[in-house]
């Protein structure tokens, strides 16, 4: 990171890492793709003011696909991607801490152009999150929270669709929606957004107790989003900030999987 002034920096870095997961429709294994993926991103941010950032970046991203398990509703070749990415966001945070906090809000918005070096072909996604913590009591926070990101093309990579499950951090990749009652990720359709509300009770110093619900819709039209059946999805979970990093573990349901399961984070999430 080279800082041009007080105000602004510029960033250049390259994240490479294997990725081994399963993929899950209705609570029933559909896939378990792994693929190396590399990803070298040149970035430009700008803070205007406190807790405002502004940030336009390119990147160069590549990915090779394997396949160890697969379905007859999922097909997955063993390929080689190179795709040439363009993004600008928007972020405001004012939380008090990353983990557990007990007052703030955060909002980011971005758009991403993804350009496929050998087909030529363009896909392009909008995202959105939106939370706030408010303190109701001296120990007790509501948190209400909304999700969205929008496919604007048809036939879209794997590695960019969109996806939702498991809670809070440490999530397989940046464009999963976290969601209480999926344990696992699951695949969804091009328009997609859910509204979470979550209760959460600091029992003693580090120690927290929590219980949420929330709604999501989804479709492959935009027009249609709201003629489709809502996904709901409740859960309750216990959580240590621990000196190691935040454990969360949580039981959960959805009317989508139809399964009660149980989802824990361990760690910092990266």
């Amino acid at each position: 990171t080279i800082k041009l002034n007080k105000l602004q920096e510029t960033t250049l870095s390259n994240k490479i890492g294997y990725n081994d997961y399963f993929i899950y429709s209705h609570g029933h294994k559909m896939a378990n793709p792994t693929y190396l993926r590399n990803t070298t991103q040149l970035s430009y941010s700008l803070v205007p003011q406190r807790n405002l950032q502004l940030e336009a970046g390119i990147s160069l991203d590549y990915h090779r696909h394997y396949q160890t398990l697969t379905s007859h509703l999922m097909p997955l070749e063993d390929k080689d991607n190179l795709f040439l990415n363009y993004h600008v966001q928007m972020k405001y945070e004012s939380l008090d801490k990353k983990y557990f906090p007990t007052k703030g809000t955060i909002g980011k918005i971005s758009y991403t152009i993804y350009h496929d070096l050998q087909s030529s072909r363009q896909y392009s996604a909008l995202q959105t999150t939106l939370a706030k913590v408010i303190p109701i009591a001296s120990n007790t926070f509501i948190i209400p929270t909304l999700y969205g990101r929008f496919l604007f093309n048809d036939h879209i990579p794997f590695i960019y669709q969109n996806s939702m499950g498991g809670e809070g951090y440490n999530l397989r990749n940046a464009h999963q929606i976290p969601f209480s009652g999926f344990t696992h990720m699951e695949l969804m359709k091009r328009f997609l957004g859910s509204i979470q509300m979550k209760i959460r009770h600091r029992i003693k110093k580090d120690h927290y107790f929590s219980l949420s619900g929330n709604m999501a819709l989804n479709g492959n039209q935009s027009s249609r989003i709201f003629k489709n059946s809502p996904i709901y999805g409740v859960s309750v979970g216990y959580g240590y900030d621990s000196p190691l990093g935040p454990i969360e573990g949580n039981i959960g349901y959805s009317n989508h999987t139809d399964k009660l399961g149980f989802h824990i984070n361990i760690g910092f999430g990266f």
